[in-house]
């Protein structure tokens, strides 16, 4: 890797919104989950919590680059991820 490619990747991830994620609840067709996945990569978003509807999973060819630099955190239920990261409604 050249030296310019390397500072351009540093430069992008000093600019990365390590304080906002979000999150992805019945999202039904596995295309649309992974522009998701896509748009939070460009807009510097480091994480994206999903709750899967059945067997669903995104898919890896359409979404490839972006999930180098998106975490992508599946739960079962809406209701494991609050407990485990101990996440308020907001209508609570």
């Amino acid at each position: 890797m050249n030296l310019e490619r390397y500072n351009r990747i540093h430069q992008v991830l000093k600019t990365r919104q390590t304080d906002l994620t979000l999150c992805l609840e019945e999202v039904h067709k596995p295309n649309n989950v992974s522009a998701v996945i896509r748009t939070a990569d460009a807009t510097g978003l480091h994480k994206v919590h999903a709750i899967w509807p059945d067997k669903m999973r995104t898919l890896s060819h359409t979404s490839a680059g972006a999930r180098n630099w998106v975490e992508v955190d599946t739960h079962n239920s809406i209701e494991k991820l609050k407990k485990t990261y101990k996440l308020a409604h907001p209508k609570a």
